[in-house]
């Protein structure tokens, strides 16, 4: 009997354990030159994560300068959410004025 109830457990927790993770996928570019003629580019890399209490995702905007070379995060993008609460940070759309990295509205 102890047998049973021990793999009755087993099967009810086995998908409690499970998890889901995709990879870092590239999802957007977009490209610009300042008023210097220097070129901007601006891409997003998605990420998901789930398992049974929470799921969690990102899709944060980086800028990859090419001119100094450096490449950073420009705009946090993500959330996550569990059964009672949720937290997230949607970013559809960034606009920039006078093609200036520095001026933009998201």
């Amino acid at each position: 009997m102890k047998k049973w109830v021990a793999l009755f457990f087993v099967c009810i927790y086995a998908n409690s354990f499970s998890q889901t993770n995709i990879s870092p996928q590239f999802s957007e570019l977009k490209g610009m030159e300042d008023q210097l003629g220097n070129t901007h580019l601006f891409y997003r890399i998605y990420t998901y994560s789930e398992s049974p209490q929470i799921y969690q995702w990102s899709n944060h905007i980086y800028h990859w300068d090419l001119n100094q070379g450096v490449d950073s995060l420009f705009i946090e993008d993500s959330g996550w959410e569990n059964l009672m609460y949720e937290d997230n940070k949607w970013v559809n759309d960034v606009d920039y004025w006078n093609n200036n990295p520095a001026e933009f509205i998201y």
